[in-house]
């Protein structure tokens, strides 16, 4: 969805000269060779992570419950094995009633183990989800098929659908358009992304809540769920040219309904307003430095953290903008900014805090 003139990146200068070259070749191959040991080191965490905290416990058939006795108090998740497939359990807050929370190897009607968090397997059709319940024995975990599993939406009865969202789910329209599995994908994004508002009641922002991914899975009515949406829903394989048309199809079903997202010239002008305040922002910090540096080194708590010198962030289509700035406003946003800003982190003579609000950090 990146065509949207909204989706703004961090910009930063690329480097000059041959030494800068040459120092992001060296720097390109420690991050590949710090990314495999990273990786490494992921695995073997997950390794001793699961046998700590995912201890395996004997399970019960009689009551389908694994059998906590001897897992350490505190613990709250538990494995269990029957035969090929493993079973993790929740144990927290159970009062003796543990939760599946994942199923790995289980034995679907078609014959093939599949790893599950919910009672489904995907339909032969690709398109949507076949649901069931799990019989779980002492050797196996099969998935037997019940049509009757399958979740009904109902978005009067979703508390918090929002008004939006129920004019959605009850439009013609968008319900056609989104039994396309991909106009699906497209409409989430652009109703979960976008700011979208009431033409003729502008302070109603923003219009439709988190809820969005479950109105969609429910009108599909394939069996799907909210996290089918939510989190990681792309275009990835939709071609260009369909997500032009699904694009266009949701905004004329939210145009019919009374909705809009802003123009390409509203969008700039915010854009600009955004870029001038943190220009703003930036020179009420610099004028502040000199009182900062002022202060007597180890004035605060060491953080024993490693800080980089951060500039103000520039974001795509802005270059244009900073350029046009007095030189000594670009002084302000540029690395003697940030080398200053750095060592007075480095020298303590400012808190976390402070280094955050004076690089516009927000992590």
């Amino acid at each position: 969805m990146s065509q949207y003139p909204y989706d703004r990146f961090v910009y930063f200068a690329p480097a000059r000269g041959v030494v800068a070259r040459v120092q992001s070749a060296w720097f390109s191959t420690q991050h590949s060779v710090s990314n495999r040991i990273s990786q490494l080191r992921t695995r073997l965490s997950a390794w001793w992570h699961r046998g700590k905290h995912q201890p395996l416990a004997a399970f019960d058939p009689r009551t389908g419950q694994p059998v906590l006795a001897g897992i350490p108090d505190g613990t709250n998740f538990c494995r269990t094995r029957h035969g090929r497939a493993t079973i993790l359990w929740s144990t927290y807050g159970s009062g003796g009633t543990c939760h599946l929370c994942l199923a790995q190897n289980v034995l679907t009607a078609t014959g093939k183990r599949i790893e599950t968090s919910q009672p489904r397997r995907p339909h032969d059709s690709g398109d949507g989800w076949i649901w069931g319940r799990f019989e779980i024995k002492a050797d196996d975990v099969a998935l037997i098929d019940d049509p009757r599993a399958k979740p009904k939406y109902d978005p009067d009865a979703d508390p918090e659908a929002t008004r939006q969202e129920k004019l959605l789910a009850t439009s013609p329209r968008f319900r056609a358009a989104v039994a396309d599995p991909d106009c699906a994908r497209v409409a989430f994004l652009l109703l979960s992304q976008l700011e979208w508002f009431n033409v003729g009641d502008r302070d109603e922002l923003p219009a439709l809540s988190g809820s969005i991914a479950a109105m969609i899975a429910g009108v599909r009515d394939r069996g799907e769920i909210y996290t089918d949406y939510k989190f990681g829903a792309t275009t990835v394989g939709i071609p260009e040219a369909d997500i032009r048309r699904h694009t266009r199809e949701i905004h004329d079903i939210m145009g019919e309904l009374g909705w809009r997202t802003h123009t390409a010239e509203e969008l700039r002008l915010k854009a600009r307003a955004d870029f001038n305040s943190r220009v703003d922002e930036r020179i009420a910090n610099w004028n502040s430095l000199a009182e900062l540096e002022a202060r007597a080194a180890d004035s605060c708590k060491p953080t024993g953290g490693r800080y980089a010198e951060i500039p103000m962030l520039i974001y795509e289509g802005e270059e244009a903008w900073a350029e046009q700035l007095p030189e000594d406003t670009k002084l302000m946003m540029s690395e003697e900014y940030a080398r200053r800003v750095r060592h007075l982190i480095a020298t303590n003579r400012i808190s976390n805090d402070e280094y955050r609000i004076l690089t516009g950090s927000i992590w």
